[in-house]
Order: structure tokens, then C-alpha cells, then sequence
């Protein structure tokens, strides 16, 4: 057993952002089929703008990940965009 703090060093504190893409309704054949647009490139040019660690753009969702201290900073500039 350690003592208390003793395996902090180990990780890092970090503060994250998840953006879910917007999701479009077609009508496909009858049936209603909700799909998820893309991220464009204009998002990531904005993100390259931020003060950020990195990131990571997935089909619907893109994950930010930036210091605690640029938590609230930077998850602001992203509400603004």
C-alpha cells in the first residue's frame, strides 16, 4: 500500500471537450433516417486558432482536449463559433 498521493505524479490533469455533430432527417424509400453530418474544414482551421493540446475529429463527434487552466477559456470560444 502507498501513501496517499504517492502515484500522483503519474498522470496529468487535463480538461476535455466533446462536440457531437449535428444530425440531419431524410426521408430515404418512406422511411425517416437521421444521419450525422461531417465536420468541415472550417471547424478545424477555428480549433487550430484555440489554445489547445490537441484533438481528434471523428465522423460525429470531435474531442478537445486542452490544460484545466484553458478549460473554461477555451470551451467558451467554442460556444462563441
Amino acid at each position: 500500500m502507498a501513501e496517499m498521493g504517492a502515484v500522483s505524479r503519474q498522470f496529468k490533469e487535463i480538461g476535455e471537450i466533446i462536440i457531437e455533430g449535428k444530425s440531419e432527417k431524410n426521408i430515404v424509400k418512406g422511411n425517416e433516417i437521421e444521419t450525422i453530418v461531417p465536420f468541415d474544414d472550417t471547424l478545424e482551421e477555428q480549433l487550430l486558432g484555440l489554445d489547445i493540446q490537441d484533438y481528434t475529429l471523428e465522423e460525429g463527434m470531435c474531442r478537445v482536449v486542452t490544460t484545466r487552466e484553458n478549460l473554461n477559456k477555451v470551451a467558451h470560444s467554442l460556444e462563441n463559433m
